[in-house]
This record gives structure tokens, sequence and C-alpha cells, in this order.
């Protein structure tokens, strides 16, 4: 009788463990959720955009998808027209300064506080991965859009440097 009672309060013991641990992991994707640092925006709120000064559009993909090539699986080359470039892979870069050269880079390219920034990309992550950038630099009006929904779209414009295959 003794074994019995030991053996149901085991196994009671590693129910209740695993049901802890769901409710643990639970409780983080909430959180996660409910400090998302960015807004999922679509098709029709870029291009409400394209004719308001207070959003900057960024493209967080390679340069080479920028300036034309279909890189990705993207279903045409290029950008949207008026997109700056600001890949995630530039935050990558080992270099002393590199800081500094983001920030003049940032600066240049207009993608400053009081803007409402749209990042774009293909694969799901360079938009959020520079999003968590700006975040940490105390940007707030972040939005992320997914190019393949304009690029599949042939009556939506693209553009791409006319020479863009001779870029080195």
């Amino acid at each position: 009788m003794k074994k019995i009672l030991i053996i149901i309060l085991s196994m009671m013991m590693v129910v209740l463990s695993f049901v802890g641990c769901s409710t643990e992991n639970e409780k983080e994707a909430e959180n996660s959720d409910s400090q998302r640092e960015y807004t999922i925006i679509d098709t029709q709120k870029v291009q409400e955009a394209l004719n308001d000064s207070s959003f900057v559009l960024v493209d967080t993909r390679l340069n080479d998808a920028f300036n034309g090539w279909k890189l990705d699986g993207v279903s045409r080359g290029g950008r949207i027209k008026g997109a700056v470039d600001f890949s995630a892979n530039w935050l990558k870069v080992k270099n002393k300064n590199k800081e500094t050269i983001l920030d003049e880079a940032l600066e240049t390219k207009g993608i400053i506080k009081d803007k409402n920034i749209i990042l774009y990309d293909v694969n799901g992550s360079d938009s959020k991965e520079v999003a968590n950038y700006l975040k940490e630099k105390g940007f707030n009006n972040l939005y992320i859009y997914d190019l393949n929904k304009w690029a599949g779209n042939t009556n939506l414009p693209m553009e791409k440097y006319k020479n863009y295959k001779l870029i080195a």
C-alpha cells in the first residue's frame, strides 16, 4: 500500500511540474505579444504612408535586393519607390565606430525618432531585427510590412537602379 501511495504521489508531482512549465511558457508568450515593439501593417497602410511626410519607408533587406536583384524568392526585384535602405546586415558589421556610422546612416536617410518608420523585408526577420535595434535607440513608431505582398501585385510600382547588375 505504501508503494502505491508513493507511486501515485510521484506521478502527481510529475504531472503538476509539466502543468507548471506550460503555464510559465504561456505567460512568457503572452508577455512577448503584449510588449511587441512594432505593428504589422498591410499594403493599404503603406500606400497611404507614401503620401504622408510623417512616414519613412525603410528596406531592411540586403543592399543587392534594394538595388534591383530578385533575392529570397521575391517575385519582382527592386524596392518600393521612395524607400531608403538600412540593411539588417549592417547591424552585424564589426567596426569600432559602428554605432557612430549607423547613427549617421539613420540621420542621413531621414530615419529619426519623430517619424513613423515602416520597415519591410521578405524573410520575416530582417525588419524585426532592425525594429529591435531602433527600439533600443528610443524609436517608438515602428511598423513592419511584408514586401512579398507588394511585389506580388504587378499593379504596384517597384523601382530599381537602371544598371544595378553592374554594381559590384
